[in-house]
């Protein structure tokens, strides 16, 4: 097993405070009078937030779900006791049907807005209704599918994303991980998750010590890990896995270096990260080490994306476009941007989760501490000059954006293309927290080609994908994305090309949570692409100390899922 009994116990003090923060979370609000009421996609498994319609949304047997709504619970958040676990928590229980087996799950956290409980080993596999209770009074039903094994591991974000909840074993208390806090290659880490798989015992009792006898895989930074010394609950908290295991020698350095487990050989895991430095230091990427260390941050970029259709006659898009944001960040270990947390060289990063994620970036961000105003600015060129929108976003960044160009199908008032070789300046006129400034961005005359575009139509999820280019570029990164809008979830991915390649394979099960694509392509948006980006230039304005500036090229495809 790795690992003896009492070593094991050691986890106690710091698994009951991990139990208390990251798996009975959750904010209280006002007790509703109405009927309690499950939002509609409002069961996601405990760990990942993966909604339960979507691809890899299952649950597993003996895991635990978060379940999201109004006036599901009362206000005080009532905790839970000493074992044995009830099934009912200041009024609320949680019934499952399926067919005619009922049975009830465990709560160990109410609320009016959340609810997360236990599903029993014994609850039968395929589609459950979920019910709440509280005080007499039934909610609606809401559907789950429940499945031997369903990987769930938490985050420090407490959103599925991001930095995991994994503990460095380097000390009698084991340290969370983060970016100033590393783990090194070689040493051995604890993971924390839910949906291991079912046990022999009862759910609602002191959970039995032992390795579960589901085979397990854990790839970090792309390398598989050879040497898993524990996997199986936790020592002090029913419904609660852990998985020990020591990190590859070969494993990438970088503060978001990603982490994918699949258990069974089918069920893959949501994609979290670690840090990992080689002599245990503040991690270090050129992307990533600013922003975790914070700041006030300024980022203009030139964008253009080319889009390419094949219909009946293949066709493209291509738009022109300027952005820029601004914001004053906090700087921690566990800060976390969908946009500027890149993995390293050579290995993926997974996000899942509701909306289409084609309209916006990928919706998380650990957020600002402000949005920094920086007056109004625009874009100079050969073509001319073009002014950009301000606007707040909900992670509470300034965000300037202005549609410089477009041409093709799919575009509605088509102007001429803006951005063509040569120089541009981006100006800022000063605001009430950012000075005035120019940033000067070039636009090459010469990028990478996607040599194989034309033959990636359709994406066999059970088989990896290959890109190939020519070309070379400061960075390449390689994305994909598809949205199910019968269930409102999407899927991405962004793989980072090592320096100087020309092709990335990515793993088939880096795919394995990519919803299918519909038959009436009106119900799904599947997209891969290569970003690539020259090497950012700073700028100076007072009010900033971390500066860029670039251009940013999306070579982009529709596909489908299959």
């Amino acid at each position: 097993m790795g690992e003896t009994k009492h070593q094991l116990g050691s986890h106690a003090r710091i698994a009951s405070l991990a139990f208390g923060v990251f798996v009975l979370g959750g904010i209280a609000a006002g007790q509703s009078s109405t009927a309690p009421t499950i939002f509609n996609n409002g069961i996601v498994s405990g760990g990942s937030f993966a909604p339960a319609l979507s691809t890899g949304g299952a649950v597993a047997q003996g895991s635990i779900v978060s379940i999201f709504g109004s006036g599901l619970g009362p206000t005080g958040n009532p905790q839970i006791g000493s074992f044995p676990l009830q099934a009912t928590l200041g009024g609320v229980s949680v019934q499952l049907t399926s067919g005619t087996t009922q049975l009830n799950a465990f709560p160990l956290y109410v609320s009016p807005g959340q609810i997360n409980a236990i599903i029993p080993s014994t609850t039968p596999l395929g589609r459950v209704s979920v019910q709440v209770n509280f005080n007499g009074v039934k909610s609606n039903s809401a559907p789950v599918t429940v499945a031997a094994n369903a990987p769930s591991i938490y985050t420090l974000t407490g959103a599925g994303i991001g930095p995991a909840t994994f503990q460095n074993k380097t000390a009698a208390s084991p340290p969370f991980n983060s970016a100033t806090v590393t783990i090194q290659p070689g040493q051995v880490g604890t993971l924390w998750v839910t949906g291991l798989g079912a046990i022999s015992s009862a759910d609602n009792q002191a959970p039995p010590i032992g390795s579960l006898n589901y085979p397990v895989e854990i790839w970090v930074g792309g390398q598989s890990v050879t040497d898993i010394q524990y996997k199986g609950r936790t020592p002090c908290c029913a419904g609660l896995d852990e998985i020990d295991f020591t990190v590859p020698a070969n494993a990438p350095s970088g503060c978001y270096v990603p982490v994918t487990a699949r258990v069974a050989g089918k069920a893959v895991s949501n994609t979290v990260t670690i840090a990992i430095d080689p002599a245990g230091n503040h991690c270090s990427d050129p992307i990533s080490t600013a922003y975790t260390k914070g700041g006030t941050f300024g980022t203009v970029a030139l964008v253009r994306r080319t889009t390419h259709f094949d219909k009946s006659t293949p066709a493209d898009t291509t738009v022109d476009a300027g952005m820029a944001g601004f914001s004053q960040e906090a700087g921690a270990g566990f800060t976390y941007s969908s946009f500027a947390s890149l993995p390293p060289a050579g290995s993926c990063l997974v996000y899942q989760g509701l909306g289409n994620y084609l309209n916006s970036d990928v919706p998380f961000s650990t957020p600002a501490t402000k949005g920094l105003l920086a007056g109004t600015l625009t874009v100079k060129g050969a073509a001319g000059s073009v002014a950009l929108s301000s606007l707040i976003d909900q992670q509470g960044s300034s965000e300037y954006l202005g549609l410089l160009g477009s041409s093709g199908v799919l575009t509605s008032g088509a102007t001429p293309l803006f951005l063509s070789p040569g120089a541009f300046t981006i100006t800022g006129a000063g605001g009430t927290d950012v000075g005035s400034f120019t940033a000067s961005v070039t636009v090459p005359g010469s990028n990478v080609t996607w040599t194989n575009r034309d033959q990636l139509l359709t994406v066999d999820r059970s088989q990896p994908l290959t890109f190939n280019w020519t070309g070379t570029s400061n960075l390449v990164v390689l994305e994909a994305f598809n949205f199910d809008a019968p269930t409102n979830t999407s899927a991405a991915f962004r793989c980072v090309a090592a320096a100087g390649a020309t092709s990335f394979t990515v793993p088939n099960w880096i795919l394995a949570n990519f919803p299918v694509s519909r038959t009436n392509t009106r119900l799904s948006n599947g997209l891969l692409s290569i970003a690539t980006a020259t090497a950012p230039a700073t700028f100076t304005a007072t009010g900033l100390n971390n500066t860029a500036a670039f251009y940013l090229l999306l070579q982009g495809r529709i596909v489908t899922f299959k």
